[in-house]
């Protein structure tokens, strides 16, 4: 059987399995399989991120809300948190850290695969090396969309921006621990929909790298100019996509700038939509990831078992 191999960067996540192999997948792959149940694991919570909600002025270490060493999530639903070094235990993540600090940037990986047996520990490669620090910035609620997947706690149509100045203020605000490098992901609500976006990303890409999370409907020419200084991560949003949504998604591809990703969720139209899927995957620069949702909007506060 053909394996799929790959050479170890910064933002590579590796797995190590219960037989203490070490491999690379991807979050999207653990989601898909039902492989983020980490409660009661031992996670690095607080040693490598930092959430910002500015539209409620609150700060944190991750988007599950977790305030203890000991997942007390049931699952684990961003792919943020699900990049922080983690383990059935302390012991087992320190044995990874080991053979990972064994790895180096020319030693090949192959994929995992749920035939290669369970996973006891996982997460990025740059943050097991302590390398990295992840800032998940939520920047504002409105947004121009009202998915029924979506919490309402997350989005709206009305609310008001928060200002840039704040932003400015929170940015000020962030410590990055010595010798780590910083990433940015900026959500929302709709981020493209603030006055003052482009400021915002160059002002993350001043000292880091920036991902920008987007529904896909600013101005074509607002996606060239972001994608100077940010990966641009589109959800195409199954309830209200359609075809002309579709072909602008591969004219910002046609753009051949930058970074893309285009993720769907599970109950989207890939026979509808295949034609363009297959456009978009012939460009170098984009990546299409298949994802999916666990319960509805409404749900969240209760369950805590969404996806994103």
């Amino acid at each position: 059987m053909y394996v799929k191999t790959t050479l170890v960067e910064n933002t590579t996540f590796v797995v190590l399995t219960s037989d203490n192999k070490i491999k690379y997948s991807h979050n999207a792959d653990l989601i898909k399989n039902n492989q983020v149940l980490f409660l009661k694991w031992h996670c690095e919570v607080f040693d490598h991120s930092k959430t910002i909600t500015s539209q409620l002025g609150i700060t944190g270490h991750t988007a599950c809300g977790n305030n203890s060493r000991t997942c007390n999530v049931s699952i684990c639903a961003c792919p943020t948190d699900i990049h922080i070094p983690k383990a059935i235990n302390s012991k087992t993540l320190d044995n990874f850290r080991t053979l990972v600090n064994n790895i180096t940037k020319y030693t090949p990986l192959d994929e995992y695969n749920i035939s290669d047996g369970e996973i006891i520990a996982c997460g990025l490669y740059g943050l097991l090396l302590n390398q990295r620090f992840v800032v998940d910035w939520n920047l504002l609620r409105r947004c121009n969309f009202s998915c029924t997947y979506c919490a309402p706690d997350i989005h709206d149509y009305k609310s008001d921006f928060p200002s840039f100045e704040q932003y400015q203020k929170e940015f000020s605000e962030i410590e990055v621990p010595a010798g780590k490098e910083t990433h940015f992901t900026l959500n929302g609500g709709e981020p493209t929909l603030h006055p003052n976006i482009l400021d915002i990303v160059k002002m993350c890409n001043g000292t880091g790298t920036v991902e920008l999370l987007s529904n896909g409907t600013a101005p074509i020419k607002m996606y060239d100019n972001l994608l100077d200084y940010a990966k641009i991560n589109i959800s195409i949003h199954h309830e209200l996509i359609n075809e002309k949504h579709m072909q602008k998604f591969v004219d910002i591809a046609l753009l051949n700038k930058g970074k893309l990703v285009f993720k769907y969720f599970n109950t989207f139209d890939e026979e509808k939509f295949g034609k363009y899927l297959n456009i978009l995957i012939k460009f170098d620069h984009v990546s299409i990831i298949s994802n999916k949702r666990l319960i509805l909007r409404g749900n969240r506060k209760n369950l805590k078992t969404w996806l994103t």
